[in-house]
């Protein structure tokens, strides 16, 4: 329960949320745009795959971030919300990010995306410090853990665009590409992989365990597990060291080096969810259960493809992407918004328009995974998988938009 504060407090998953909402709209719908302008000759750029996948990350998935971490940490410490103004000044950051991508400027969008991840930050360690709360061993060891190779992977990803902008001309010598791509390796599959053993364990188990007779030991199994979590921790860190080792050493993502790290960084991720977080359990009876389960299924499945697929693993990652991250993250908001909300939790089982998108997101991951498989169609495939996304999207927000807005009194 939070604390009382004397100036006006918002709780900031109803500022955050619209914005990430409207951050995968722009972000994953460039593909449409780029699928038609392929088709009758815009001119747009023909593959803006890093534009796409940092606004992606700055304004979808890390606005959501700071939304659940700006609304769950006062509940956890007994702490106010954050103020209006302070919610504002974090929203207002995200909002540049997407103006930047507007602009198609990766350094606008990175910077400021890092911007509003500092923010965050600096309001859960102030919290913390504010409060006695002794939060559980996995918490305390996975997120510190995932926010802070995010904030690494964004620095690095801003080296290596100052020098691809600024420096490479005067000094060719300078290589851009480590950078950037020992940054996005952190920031896209390291720093989502801790936050989801973190927080996903944290929301996920309580939202699956409450269909099962042991829920209490569940929750407990996890809770005072003291040893595991800085073991899987060290295990993911070993793994990031040894691909950015790799990639320092000009491998690309057949290296052996690259291909070992993703093979431990897989086994960490299979070793908590699986034995630890019992994955596989799983009534069927809630969608958005349903949800989270194929979800986490998709996650290791695309961890899985990046060691197994090597060149091809770009298009295969998507799994991760849209089946397992996006899909994860939709599900969660549902329950944030009607827990918070004091909506009937039992609106997250039977919705037809909750199912529908949930398999549109598989659909959609499935379709963007294999366009490779047929060149010819190459971008047609990728229009059809943002179709399917932003489709999903739509339905969803049909469905619980009006949620958000008001409280069920």
């Amino acid at each position: 329960m939070t604390a009382k504060s004397e100036t006006p407090t918002i709780e900031p998953y109803r500022m955050l949320f619209p914005l990430a909402w409207l951050g995968a709209g722009f972000s994953v719908g460039l593909w449409m745009a780029v699928a038609v302008s392929n088709r009758l000759g815009w001119g747009l750029p023909p593959y803006p795959a890093s534009l796409h996948a940092y606004a992606t990350f700055a304004t979808f998935i890390f606005p959501s971030v700071s939304g659940f971490l700006l609304t769950a940490l006062p509940r956890f410490t007994g702490t106010p919300l954050p103020s209006v103004q302070f919610v504002s000044f974090v929203l207002g950051l995200y909002l540049v990010a997407l103006a930047g991508f507007a602009l198609g400027s990766p350094g606008l969008v990175c910077l400021f995306a890092l911007g509003g991840l500092v923010a965050t930050l600096a309001f859960a360690r102030k919290r913390m410090k504010e409060s006695m709360t002794e939060l559980p061993a996995y918490l305390r060891a996975f997120l510190p853990a995932g926010l802070g190779a995010a904030v690494l992977g964004w620095l690095l990803i801003l080296i290596g665009l100052f020098i691809e902008n600024y420096l490479q001309k005067a000094f060719p010598e300078l290589a851009a590409a480590p950078y950037t791509a020992a940054g996005r390796t952190l920031l896209f599959y390291y720093s989502i992989s801790f936050i989801v053993l973190g927080a996903g364990s944290r929301i996920a188990v309580t939202i699956q365990a409450s269909d099962h007779a042991d829920k209490n030991n569940w929750r407990r199994s996890l809770e005072e597990n003291q040893s595991e979590p800085l073991m899987v921790t060290a295990l993911l860190f070993a793994a990031a060291m040894l691909e950015i080792a790799g990639i320092l050493m000009g491998e690309d993502r057949a290296g052996t080096l690259v291909r070992t790290g993703a093979l431990l960084s897989f086994s960490a991720v299979f070793y908590w969810l699986l034995l630890r977080f019992r994955v596989y359990r799983n009534s069927f009876r809630r969608a958005v259960s349903t949800g989270l389960w194929i979800s986490l299924w998709m996650i290791l499945a695309g961890l899985a493809a990046r060691f197994l697929t090597g060149l091809s693993s770009v298009h295969w990652v998507h799994l991760f992407f849209v089946g397992g991250l996006s899909l994860l993250t939709f599900s969660v908001m549902t329950r944030v918004i009607l827990s918070h909300g004091k909506w009937d939790l039992n609106l997250e089982n039977r919705s037809f328009l909750l199912w529908l998108p949930i398999g549109l997101l598989v659909l959609a991951a499935a379709t963007r995974a294999s366009a490779h498989l047929l060149p010819a169609s190459y971008m047609n495939h990728l229009g059809y998988g943002a179709f399917l996304f932003i489709l999903a999207l739509l339905l969803w927000l049909a469905r619980f938009m009006g949620f958000l807005i008001r409280h069920n009194k």
